[in-house]
């Protein structure tokens, strides 16, 4: 039983795998022609030139005009009649198959493909969505970044990965640029997040929106630039006497400031509370001035303000009071004396002075004024009589005439009645 070959057509055994003629596969064999047919399809037919020899045995050339190629000459057995005109087709002809060069294989047509253009064409709408959707300029750059780096990834996996089908030079040219300018993208996305959020804050900051300024400064972590929209704000409120916000973010400043600006952060803490105690001294009210003043002078004790305040907390202090005898008639022209020490000897029944001591005379009503009194000292009001001086005293010895000066205010120890 003889077969085909299905591409030229020379007579092979069955069962053969590769043609002894062309060299072609025959996994994929036509159904085989007799050997004796002396036409084969018209698709199969190649042309023989040949030259007569010895009866059945010819040397011949040939050629095959659909690839252009020409073979060398071979020896091959024609197995028809001796009348069998030429030309021949390779169906007529058994043997040794001639050396020959085999023809150029036949590549495939690249398949075009232009994809990557609408890949690129999705992300562009994406990155839009995400900027329109997302608030802080950083995050969105962010997002757009690592979506980009991820198609990049995708790109070069699709060009790395073999395939049956040959990719077009342009579609792979052009995979490979979106590639490359999809990483850059990326990159420079996430490597700019943080300055593109910096940047937001700073326009925040110079339109005075100090809450967005926080915000985005406190997103990206710059505890520097925290800290001063933090005191920004503080002095912005303190300006309109919000006096209670205003030393909230103070003390926010404070606690984001880097060490190195702790002190000013500080000067800002104490230049409000300066300036609420000031407020409420104007407005009468000192106990809140004196709360304020101390809460300055604690907390920012080396600020300027902070020293002022403490100053002004220390400050000396006007006394006053009035002098009659126990039948309320006033006592004029008494020399009395506020002492910060003292000891009284009741044997003695004389007192002993000492320390600071302030001196005034009373009025024509009894009345007297001493100047200097310092707040937070205790105070024990005196007068002279002729034995030395005259301190008034309890039954346990205890002297009964004290005061303690408040501080920003004078004092007041009312009328006081003494026995000749």
């Amino acid at each position: 039983m003889k077969d085909h070959c299905p591409a030229c057509h020379f007579v092979v055994r069955a069962g053969a795998q590769r043609c002894g003629w062309c060299g072609g596969a025959l996994q994929q064999r036509q159904a085989a022609w007799h050997w004796f047919t002396r036409s084969a399809p018209p698709s199969a037919v190649r042309t023989i030139h040949a030259t007569p020899a010895d009866g059945r045995t010819e040397t011949f050339i040939f050629s095959d005009p659909q690839l252009n190629h020409t073979m060398r000459a071979g020896t091959a057995t024609i197995d028809l009649p001796t009348a069998t005109p030429s030309p021949y087709t390779t169906s007529h002809i058994t043997g040794q198959s001639p050396d020959w060069t085999p023809p150029p294989p036949v590549v495939a047509r690249p398949v075009a493909s232009y994809w990557w253009i609408a890949v690129l064409g999705a992300l562009s709408g994406l990155a839009v969505m995400i900027w329109q959707t997302h608030a802080i300029w950083g995050d969105s750059l962010a997002m757009i970044g690592r979506m980009a780096l991820a198609a990049a990834t995708g790109m070069a996996i699709w060009i790395a990965v073999p395939r049956t089908e040959r990719a077009g030079w342009r579609t792979m040219r052009g995979a490979s640029m979106a590639a490359a300018g999809c990483a850059v993208v990326g990159l420079l996305a996430l490597g700019s997040a943080a300055t593109a959020t910096s940047w937001q804050a700073r326009q925040a900051e110079a339109r005075q929106d100090y809450a967005t300024a926080s915000l985005l400064f406190g997103h990206i972590h710059s505890q520097d630039d925290l800290a001063r929209v933090q005191q920004e704000w503080a002095l912005t409120l303190a300006s309109d006497g919000q006096y209670e916000l205003a030393t909230a973010k103070a003390n926010a400043a404070v606690q984001a400031a880097a060490p190195l600006d702790v002190a000013t952060a500080r000067a800002t803490l104490g230049h409000i509370l300066w300036l609420w105690g000031e407020q409420a001294l104007q407005a009468k009210d000192l106990a809140d001035a004196r709360q304020r003043f101390q809460a300055a002078a604690t907390q920012a004790p080396d600020s300027p303000d902070g020293l002022r305040a403490a100053q002004a907390l220390a400050a000396p202090q006007r006394v006053t009071g009035r002098l009659v005898w126990l039948a309320s008639a006033p006592v004029p022209g008494l020399r009395v004396a506020l002492v910060s020490e003292w000891r009284y000897d009741p044997t003695l029944h004389s007192a002993e002075t000492g320390g600071e001591r302030l001196s005034a005379t009373t009025g024509a009503d009894g009345s007297f004024i001493i100047d200097g009194a310092r707040p937070g000292v205790t105070y024990a009001l005196i007068w002279e009589g002729s034995d030395g001086d005259y301190l008034a005293t309890d039954s346990q010895g205890h002297a009964r005439y004290l005061i303690q000066v408040n501080p920003l205010s004078g004092s007041d120890m009312g009328t006081i009645a003494i026995d000749q």
